[in-house]
């Protein structure tokens, strides 16, 4: 069903997605999915009624291309950042029905486990938190391991993320 899905002629980012939705978190999210139709008016679809899981994969494909055009990172860096976001407390619009303010809430998704790793962060380090303008001039300025930036920081790893969060923020530790 989903195969199918991704052979909609509104899926731009086909590869991608199937990378994303091959990890096991968001397999776990799309299970809980509640696949009934839902009526829509957006004319991509060319259908009033779509599912649920049509909407959700579309919001994703939508995402996949929000950030291609921001972060000029590697391919696999950019689906793991996908995947880490996704997966996240700040994911609830993706399961609505609604459309509106899409870029908004990209956006937001993406700064949601940022900023809650630098919120935990500044408990051990002396680090200032980014706006989403100077954190994407950052990532496409390291470009290497910047997904560590929206990884589960907890204080069972700290020690492993603190030296490297030192070099992308460029703080001496």
């Amino acid at each position: 069903m989903i195969d199918e899905m991704l052979n909609k002629t509104y899926i731009k980012n086909k590869k991608r997605l199937l990378s994303v939705l091959k990890n096991e978190n968001i397999s776990k999210l799309i299970e809980n999915i509640d696949n009934y139709l839902i009526e829509t008016n957006i004319n991509i679809f060319k259908s009033n009624k779509i599912t649920k899981l049509e909407m959700f994969l579309y919001k994703i494909d939508n995402y996949i291309t929000y950030l291609k055009k921001y972060l000029k990172i590697s391919s696999n860096e950019l689906t793991y950042i996908i995947v880490l976001t996704i997966n996240s407390e700040f994911n609830s619009f993706l399961f609505d029905n609604n459309i509106n303010d899409l870029d908004n809430n990209y956006k937001e998704l993406l700064m949601y486990k940022y900023n809650k790793n630098i919120d935990f962060l500044s408990h051990y380090m002396n680090i200032n938190k980014r706006n989403f303008e100077s954190l994407i001039e950052n990532i496409n300025k390291k470009k290497k391991g910047v997904y560590i930036y929206f990884e589960n920081i907890t204080p069972n790893n700290i020690n492993y993320f603190i030296p490297i969060i030192s070099y992308l923020e460029d703080i001496n530790y």
